[in-house]
């Protein structure tokens, strides 16, 4: 059995070091170039998601104000997508004062 000389030593942990470095920043850029190619998607999924949560809670507010009464399931889901436009949209003032005002008035 033959002897590892401190050389061969160093000479293996600098090649594992540069790959390991190598592969690293061929993964952050992979990485990189993929969150670049899908950001246009991303940000069409996220006006999609916010003009159509929009619309519903409209819909919704228009039918309360309208007389309908929303229980159960129904205020749930309305309650839950008022949160999702409000907290994680950043969702228009608009939507707010009328929330507001239906609530203050006793429709909600």
């Amino acid at each position: 059995m033959s002897e590892i000389t401190l050389g061969q030593l160093q000479n293996w942990m600098l090649w594992a070091i540069g790959f390991a470095g190598a592969t690293i920043t061929i993964v952050k850029a992979v990485k990189k170039a993929i969150e670049s190619g899908f950001k246009p998607i991303d940000d069409k999924i996220a006006s999609v998601d916010k003009n159509a949560t929009m619309n519903y809670l409209v819909d919704k507010m228009s039918d309360i104000d309208n007389g309908l009464k929303l229980e159960g399931v129904a205020r749930k889901r309305f309650i839950d997508e008022y949160e999702h436009y409000t907290k994680e949209l950043n969702g228009n003032t608009y939507i707010k004062e009328e929330y507001d005002r239906l609530k203050k008035e006793g429709k909600l």
